[in-house]
Order: structure tokens, then sequence, then C-alpha cells
């Protein structure tokens, strides 16, 4: 129960991450231990086939956010809000939730680094902090 509860508190501190992140004192550290890293081998056969299925959903490149868009146009579902920094936790306060927050946000880090030299580079950059605001 108590892990539900901190991992339910997760999605209202991602407002802002990538700035907490950035000022914790061991940010540096984290960065070069960053296990998010792009592996060097090829993943496992379910990991690959996990992955094709969650791309459409989660992936920031131009043309399946645009995909996302027109289906939410179609459906005509609500533009989202973007969540506010007001009544947000500290980390004192919840340092699970901050903890599984900072660990996402690295991941995300490996995920742009391993993208760093497409055409595309600032336009995921964008999608992925914007996304932390939805």
């Amino acid at each position: 129960e108590k892990e539900a509860a901190w991992l339910a508190s997760a999605p209202s501190r991602l407002p802002g991450a990538f700035g907490r992140l950035t000022l914790d004192n061991d940010f540096a550290q984290r960065l070069l231990a960053n296990p998010f890293l792009p592996a060097t081998s090829l993943a496992s056969g379910t990991q690959r086939a996990w992955a094709k299925c969650a791309a459409r959903d989660y992936a920031l490149d131009e043309v399946t956010v645009r995909e996302r868009v027109m289906r939410s146009a179609i459906r005509e579902q609500t533009v989202p809000r973007l969540r506010s920094t007001e009544g947000v936790k500290t980390a004192a306060a919840d340092p699970l939730a901050d903890e599984v927050v900072k660990q996402y946000c690295l991941y995300k880090l490996a995920f742009l680094e391993a993208w760093q030299a497409d055409a595309g580079f600032e336009d995921l950059c964008e999608h992925a902090i914007l996304q932390n605001y939805v």
C-alpha cells in the first residue's frame, strides 16, 4: 500500500523534474552512471516486441507524436491540461516518489542521448520536457 501511494504521487512531481534533477549534488554522478543508457547488444525479442507496441503511445519522434494528435482529434478527446507545479510536495516530504521521477528523467536523458545526431533532435527535447506537463 505504501509503495502504491508514493507511486501514485509521482506524476504530480513531473513538472520541473529536469530542473530539480540538475540541482542535485550528485547530478554529474547520476549522468555518468545512468543505468538507462542504450545497451551495446541487441535487446531480447520480448523486449523489442514490447517496445514496438509501446512506441505508438509513448514515442517522441515527430511522425508518432503527429499520429497521436490526429487520433486524439478524430476521437474528439479533450486537450490535456498542463500540470501545475503549485502544491507539489518537496522531495523531503516524498523521497520515494521523487526518486521514481528522477529515474524517469534519467531514462528520458538516455533516450535523448541516443538520438542527439537526429535531425529532429531539438523537437525531441521539447517533447520530452512537455510530456512532463500533460
